[in-house]
């Protein structure tokens, strides 16, 4: 394992179990993890950050084996691990403020653990695809899947959730909408507003405090949503499918106001930083690309694996050397280039200009 202490913008896990810790100002990254055992069974299939104090902070890795590893960002070990079950996938990890930790898995059994204990298990349904965590309000979770709509949990009290979704009305032949939920995301700051997507390429908003049905529903591509996040302001969001297809929908008007360019795989995880004007996008391209405001890669990372999951840190990303008091400039500017070549004259003497023809 390496012992370089580079300081990474961001980090992201692999399929077959690697986590990557990547700069992007050299556009480089370092594996972590036993690179003699890859398999796909420790793919990393969620991850979140858990804080130990106020200068350092560790990474939940959920696997796909059932078990969910810790990773040291300041010595870059890996540490203890927690087995949920040795068969199942891990659909989402958490990390709560009192240091405990909770684990869904595919067959909907969600856990809580302290100290390595378990203190709470809880059935959410079956076919659990996703699980997450809404880090405005600590104790508030929100699980989906195949045939099981969106539901919402205190854990506080885990008896019932605290609200279900209701089936969309049948479509235009009568026939039932079939359920597949395969991203959610919160609003930020907001304890409300859920965001959705589906196997069946439909967008949907849910606001708790007026129906139990959408509020807002589009209709999106033709492939199956597999990323899903809001934009820091609330008022748009950043899809992604399994084509590689991705756009930014405006959540006020319902028109799609762009789209990204540049991924050849399906999309795996979307983060936005929270500060900066930054989007990061991971997927099956094995690619990590980092978008501008106008929706223009400025950074792109070949990874050398399928990537399924982005963390991105609050910190200011760092995306140009810094050489004394001048940042050096990112590629070379073309303009600049042309101007500061001279003129070179055609050497031929036989060559004589031609006359123009009198009209």
């Amino acid at each position: 394992m390496s012992t370089n202490k580079e300081r990474y913008d961001l980090w992201i896990g692999s399929e077959l179990g690697l986590i990557k810790g990547v700069v992007l100002k050299k556009e480089s990254f370092t594996n972590y993890g036993d690179i003699k055992a890859l398999e796909k069974t420790q793919s990393i299939t969620s991850m979140c950050w858990q804080k130990n104090d106020k200068k350092s902070s560790s990474i939940l890795m959920g696997l796909k084996n059932g078990t969910v590893k810790t990773f040291d960002t300041s010595t870059y070990e890996i540490g203890s691990s927690i087995t949920c079950n040795k068969q199942l996938p891990v659909r989402g990890v958490a990390a709560l403020p009192d240091g405990s930790i909770v684990t869904c898995l595919d067959n909907g059994n969600l856990q809580r653990w302290k100290n390595d204990q378990c203190d709470l298990e809880k059935s959410v349904g079956d076919d659990i695809k996703v699980m997450v965590h809404n880090k405005h309000t600590t104790d508030i979770i929100a699980t989906g899947g195949q045939e099981n709509d969106l539901k919402l949990w205190q854990l506080k009290n885990m008896d019932k959730p605290v609200f279900t979704a209701k089936n969309v009305k049948n479509d235009f032949l009568n026939l039932r909408v079939p359920v597949w939920i395969t991203a959610i995301d919160f609003f930020n700051d907001d304890n409300n507003r859920v965001a959705v997507g589906s196997a069946n390429h439909i967008v949907r908003v849910y606001d708790r405090r007026e129906k139990r049905r959408p509020v807002y529903e589009t209709d999106w591509h033709e492939h199956p949503i597999t990323a899903l996040t809001l934009k820091p302001g609330n008022h748009s969001l950043l899809v992604g499918n399994s084509a590689g297809h991705m756009s930014e929908i405006d959540l006020r008007s319902g028109k799609q106001l762009g789209a990204f360019k540049g991924s050849a795989g399906s999309i795996r995880s979307i983060v936005c930083h929270k500060t900066q004007p930054y989007v990061g996008v991971c997927g099956l391209d094995r690619v990590f690309k980092l978008y501008d405001a106008n929706r223009k890669i400025v950074k792109q990372i070949y990874m050398k694996s399928n990537l399924n999951f982005i963390l991105m840190p609050d910190t200011e990303l760092q995306l140009t050397e810094v050489i004394g008091d001048k940042r050096e400039r990112e590629g070379t500017d073309d303009v600049d280039v042309w101007q500061n070549m001279e003129t070179v004259k055609d050497g031929n003497k036989n060559d004589k200009p031609k006359k123009k023809k009198k009209k």
